[in-house]
């Protein structure tokens, strides 16, 4: 009984959490309220935490659809209240560290369009990725399963895989940059239809869940942002629709064929993905209780993740890596994996006061991306698709690792901007070198 009132304690943490920070947002900018970071990353937190343990607390059962991790673990009503209750620990420490960092009041803000100079050189920079990832991994999604992809990948070379890292990633973000420069522009609007599906067929060549749904949240805040408000209860439904459909999508892929019409409403409500990241914390707990011991060299790998392995004189790994290694090698011989989750991040750490610390400390960071976003978008082409990117990475700081996403920014995202910069300030200054050059001409031949 105690463990069930500290589970529906931490719930109401958490989505008072939300409500709390959405509210707080509504009163820096109301029509930015809804894409604000910090929502985004609480919404991300309650639902990986709160929908494994919805079923269970209702009905004292397991819901097995998708996966039955928690059953085969025989997750106890304390592992629930440990995991749930980290969860809001979490959200606690940063919902202050957040507002502390953010503007009180941000009258409407204009974002700075991205011109010609910065789409050509985009989608040029799309092709290439794209051609890239065709002609140098034919065969890589050639597999049965969706663990294919992985495990062919796997078995490349270390540049190989860096490569396909790369160019995969410079793919989604030239295409989170052309759909914002596309809906800025009146006369291509009109024209959504044909190329967002494009787009998006463009974006996922191993058939991930993940791309589609990331797609269509730029999409969906681009257009919120840059040509009209969506009502929040558009928002509401979209994003209760977004996980049925995202549940089921897992289940027809974990199964292999279509749901029957009686399978339909377990498959939408079954939680897979959401399930595996509990589960791992609930695995590690009981690990932990048995004397686990994580190396060090996995535990603060986030720390230095987007440094090269080279210049490290031990093997440069994750916590994700580690678990599987450690838990699942058989799974993760055939390509498979389980992410990790900032709740068992804490869990092998200093459990609440670790996620006090790194709640506060994460609550800093967005609340600084944050305050950035709303002061400069209008200076710089790239700070609003670098904040679309930020947000619609948020959801990695709670399957993956907390500072995960760091590495990604500093190895991927920067690199790119930068390059796009200095094509963009090339193509500009193509006319005056021309110019220069005509003038030197006309000089010789007067003389």
């Amino acid at each position: 009984m105690l463990d069930r009132i500290q589970i529906f304690l931490a719930i109401g943490v958490l989505l008072g959490s939300l409500i709390l920070t959405f509210r707080g947002a509504l009163g820096v900018n109301r029509r930015l309220a809804v894409v604000d970071i910090g929502v985004w990353w609480l919404a991300f937190l309650a639902i990986y935490s709160i929908q494994p343990v919805l079923y269970w607390l209702v009905t004292g059962e397991y819901l097995s659809v998708a996966t039955n991790r928690l059953e085969l673990l025989r997750t106890s009503s304390s592992d629930f209240a440990e995991v749930v209750g980290i969860s809001a620990w979490y959200a606690v420490a940063f919902v202050p560290a957040y507002f502390m960092m953010r503007p009180s009041r941000v009258q409407d803000i204009s974002i700075a369009r991205i011109g010609n100079d910065v789409l050509f050189p985009t989608v040029c920079l799309c092709i290439l990725a794209w051609l890239s990832i065709r002609m140098l991994f034919p065969d890589l999604h050639s597999g049965t399963g969706y663990e294919s992809k992985f495990l062919n990948l796997s078995q490349e070379s270390l540049g190989a895989r860096r490569i396909h890292k790369f160019a995969l990633a410079f793919l989604i973000i030239s295409d989170l940059i052309l759909i914002v420069a596309f809906l800025q522009r009146r006369e291509l609007r009109k024209w959504v239809l044909i190329w967002l599906p494009a787009l998006v067929l463009l974006v996922n060549p191993g058939s991930s869940r993940g791309a589609v749904a990331l797609l269509l949240i730029v999409f969906l805040i681009s257009w919120h942002a840059l040509v009209r408000p969506i009502p929040r209860i558009v928002w509401m439904l979209a994003a209760l629709g977004g996980i049925l459909a995202f549940n089921l999508l897992g289940a027809v892929r974990s199964y292999g064929y279509l749901p029957s019409t009686s399978e339909i409403f377990p498959w939408l409500i079954a939680s897979g993905e959401f399930e595996h990241i509990f589960g791992n914390a609930v695995e590690l707990r009981q690990a932990v209780r048995q004397g686990l011991d994580v190396p060090q060299t996995a535990r603060f790998a986030e720390l230095f993740a987007f440094v090269p392995s080279e210049y490290f004189s031990f093997d440069k790994t994750t916590l994700a890596d580690w678990f599987m290694e450690t838990f699942h090698p058989e799974l993760k011989a055939t390509g498979g994996g389980l992410a990790f989750g900032i709740m068992g991040q804490a869990v092998i750490g200093l459990g609440a006061i670790e996620a006090i610390v790194r709640g506060f400390i994460f609550g800093i960071l967005l609340g600084l991306v944050s305050n950035y976003m709303l002061k400069n978008a209008s200076r710089h082409w790239w700070v609003f698709p670098a904040y679309i990117y930020l947000l619609t990475r948020t959801f990695d700081s709670v399957r993956s690792t907390m500072f995960g996403s760091v590495s990604d920014l500093l190895q991927i995202f920067v690199p790119l901007i930068v390059l796009l910069c200095c094509a963009s300030a090339l193509l500009r200054a193509l006319p005056e070198m021309k110019a220069g050059g005509d003038l030197r001409g006309a000089r010789n031949e007067l003389s």
